[in-house]
């Protein structure tokens, strides 16, 4: 059987979350077995969303702010980092005031922002990372059960001829 340092045999890759991994299962006569590579995003409690947003979703984000995810009662949300990127198709969109990731639908349940009107109403493709508000914050609901949502502030975004907006968030849930 060949080792595991034999690249030849074992070509060396960039994981993915489908991916399987061997391990020996302590519990169980040290039996081989696998797993997948999103298994241990679970075991250490890390999950990542990815979510791309349609034009009608964009244009529509400050009345109706997008809802990523939702939590159950008990439950919070605890974003880690995230990361958005604007992909331009044929006109840009114009946004007046800025993004926010938000947990709860308004304002001042904002977590972290993006200053849209500079870096969305361009015809340049961006990727970047949010800014946190200056004050503390807590969560809407004491009981739990939030939802992780993306809005625009002031008006809705105008404009746009079918450029996509995907947002990437690493987060955790907590339970007490």
């Amino acid at each position: 059987m060949a080792k595991i340092s034999n690249t030849t045999v074992y070509p060396t890759i960039i994981p993915t979350v489908n991916d399987y991994v061997v391990l020996t299962d302590v519990n169980d006569n040290n039996a081989t077995k696998t797993s997948k590579l999103s298994d241990f995003q679970a075991f250490f409690g890390i999950t990542t969303l990815q979510i791309t947003l349609t034009a009608a979703e964009i244009l529509a984000l400050n009345t109706n702010p997008k809802i990523l995810l939702t939590a159950n009662a008990g439950e919070y949300i605890l974003p880690i980092s995230s990361v958005m990127k604007y992909t331009y198709a044929n006109v840009a969109y114009t946004f007046a005031g800025q993004l926010e990731l938000r947990m709860g639908a308004g304002t001042p349940n904002a977590i972290a922002y993006w200053p849209a009107s500079s870096l969305f109403n361009g015809v340049n493709n961006v990727v970047a990372w949010p800014l946190e508000p200056a004050s503390s914050y807590e969560y809407g609901n004491a009981a739990g059960g939030d939802s992780l949502t993306l809005g625009a502030t002031g008006v809705n975004p105008t404009g746009g001829d079918g450029g996509t907006l995907t947002i990437n968030v690493q987060y955790r849930i907590v339970k007490f």
